[in-house]
């Protein structure tokens, strides 16, 4: 329904309500100036906040809030009353929800919305992996996607179609951290085996051993299992021969040793790392400390 309709709806539904004399305007710092179509609409939200009104006109008043302004947390407080008053379907209301965030699916109160419906279902629905894929898709840095992906995982405890997602995506991406970084918190929030993903990591970085996200992670699995170290350290420093001016290479065995406390080998690096970057004068007075 188009919004000019609902807003037509709206008046009628509302139509004949005496309204107090609500200020247009509220003194504060920002000075608001609401056209009359909108002064309306928002006598009608103060309207049902006051009298505690949780309707079904209130629920579709919510609808033109949000189309008009997605990002007020207080409208969406209201929906969740009148949707919970009106003994609502979450199904129902999570199709309505998906129609709204593939037209903005950076606003953070959408994803909040989806997870309080996904607690109510309180079920693991597969639907949820190909709607966040297709905002992936959309965008494969989306923070909120991401996180919700994090949060989906813990809350019904099912890794594998979600590490499968992040795999797609690093096919296309293989230099994407939020996806790199997202496996990490999975890995680490699900206690899965860490030697697992050592093939891939390893498959990955081969492929750019320049890849910063992907070498990072590897330092991951290297220190959060001892029985990764060695093997990994030796992997990398194999690399290095291979690519002697590799800078990346160099500093990421600094960061292993550091992490070993092996201080001695980090101050040998550090002059080699300053030969070939002298910008990373900061990361190595950081290093050596």
């Amino acid at each position: 329904m188009e919004s000019k309709i609902r807003d037509v709806l709206l008046k009628d539904e509302w139509k004949g309500v005496e309204f107090p004399d609500y200020p247009n305007n509220h003194e504060g710092f920002l000075k608001m100036d609401y056209s009359p179509d909108y002064g309306f609409i928002m006598n009608c939200l103060k309207y049902a906040i006051e009298n505690s009104e949780y309707s079904v006109r209130t629920l579709r008043l919510t609808d033109v809030f949000i189309e008009k302004n997605p990002s007020n947390q207080v409208i969406f407080d209201i929906r969740r009353r009148a949707l919970e008053a009106l003994g609502f379907d979450p199904y129902e209301e999570l199709k309505t929800l998906d129609e709204f965030m593939m037209s903005n699916i950076k606003c953070y109160q959408f994803w909040c919305h989806r997870k309080w419906l996904l607690s109510k279902i309180d079920q693991y629905l597969e639907s949820e992996e190909q709607s966040v894929f297709r905002i992936l898709v959309q965008d494969t840095k989306n923070f909120h996607a991401w996180q919700f992906i994090i949060w989906f995982v813990r809350q019904f405890k099912k890794p594998e179609p979600f590490i499968q997602m992040i795999k797609d995506v690093l096919r296309f991406d293989i230099r994407n951290n939020s996806a790199w970084s997202a496996l990490e918190t999975i890995i680490s929030n699900m206690k899965l085996q860490f030697s697992d993903y050592l093939d891939y990591a390893k498959l990955a970085f081969e492929r750019n051993t320049s890849n910063s996200s992907a070498g990072m992670f590897l330092r991951f699995l290297a220190i959060n299992d001892p029985s990764l170290f060695d093997p990994i350290y030796e992997f990398i420093e194999g690399k290095l021969k291979q690519e002697p001016d590799n800078c990346f290479l160099l500093s990421l065995l600094v960061l292993l040793n550091k992490n070993r406390n092996n201080m001695v080998t980090v101050k040998e690096m550090v002059p080699r790392i300053l030969a070939q970057q002298p910008r990373l004068q900061v990361f190595c007075d950081q290093i050596d400390q």
